[in-house]
């Protein structure tokens, strides 16, 4: 969200995100909250713009491609989450559950309705810049997304379209959190809801400890994860937690399948290698079979 800001921009932005949140706090009618809150965003956002005036096209795409909608994003934000919090129903869990899936299920709709568009916001993609972020675009170009409600005055239609993109992903965060709370399991696979709101079984490692290792310290020394940025330690953990199963400490994990003598000392991954290539054999013998038919 902070891509493209400069220093002046990125002080505001966490200065009017730390003031947000603190009206959000407070003990005031949710309403009058919301209504500041809107007051506050929109003071920032026409300061911002007087201070990014267009005498560049690089500053002006930059502008309706990363400040406004970064900015614009924290009012959607709150106005979404006052919205699901209007229509709560607090005394059955049940009923609490299919709320917070139904919202999420909007979120899924409302990025496949502009499946084009996410993907180009998700990508980070420039070579429709010029289109999406110009004033002067053509207005009448197919590419073009139509949003409801927007406001010409105060930005290009697909900078309205990413600010509601940054909002509805935060927003979709903060709902996974609270099915989260309302029903906790001991993994980190506990937390499976989808994109759509549906709940998913956790994944449990079945097989035996010393397998998932080997397959771990694979993947750890081939820099697979964060681009290899990451600690054996936490990684161990990480993958642990998810599974399920308490994987050890990574020396001790190594060293036993280093001392292994009857046994391969990479046996998990000599059989998944054997797996995968008698399965790509058996398919290529039937491909070549059902050529005879």
């Amino acid at each position: 969200m902070n891509d493209g800001m400069n220093e002046n921009a990125l002080r505001a932005f966490t200065v009017l995100e730390e003031d947000l949140k603190i009206l959000s706090q407070s003990n005031g009618h949710p309403t009058a909250i919301l209504r500041e809150q809107e007051s506050q965003v929109i003071a920032v956002l026409g300061d911002l713009r007087i201070l990014h005036p267009f005498d560049d096209p690089v500053l002006e795409i930059n502008f309706h491609k990363h400040l406004y909608p970064s900015f614009r994003s924290l009012l959607i934000y709150y106005q979404e989450k006052h919205l699901v919090c209007l229509a709560l129903p607090h005394e059955n869990l049940c009923l609490l559950k299919r709320h917070y899936q139904a919202e999420l299920q909007r979120i899924a709709r409302f990025f496949d309705a502009y499946a084009f568009h996410y993907k180009y916001f998700s990508l980070k993609g420039q070579e429709l810049d010029v289109l999406f972020f110009t004033e002067n675009a053509d207005l009448q170009n197919v590419l073009l997304p139509v949003v409801p409600a927007h406001e010409p005055a105060g930005s290009t239609v697909t900078s309205e379209l990413f600010a509601r993109f940054m909002a509805y992903e935060r927003l979709r965060i903060d709902l996974l959190s609270l099915l989260y709370e309302l029903d906790p399991k001991p993994s980190l696979s506990s937390t499976t809801v989808d994109r759509f709101g549906k709940l998913r079984k956790p994944f449990k490692w079945t097989g035996e400890t010393i397998n998932l290792i080997e397959v771990a310290h694979a993947i750890h020394l081939n820099k697979q994860i964060n681009e290899g940025e990451i600690g054996i330690v936490e990684f161990f953990e990480g993958l642990g937690e998810f599974f399920g199963v308490n994987l050890g400490v990574p020396k001790k994990g190594f060293d036993n399948m280093k001392s292994r003598k009857r046994l391969s000392r990479t046996q998990f991954l000599d059989l998944m290698r054997d797996s995968v290539i008698k399965k790509m054999d058996d398919e290529d013998d039937w491909g070549s079979v059902r050529g005879l038919l």
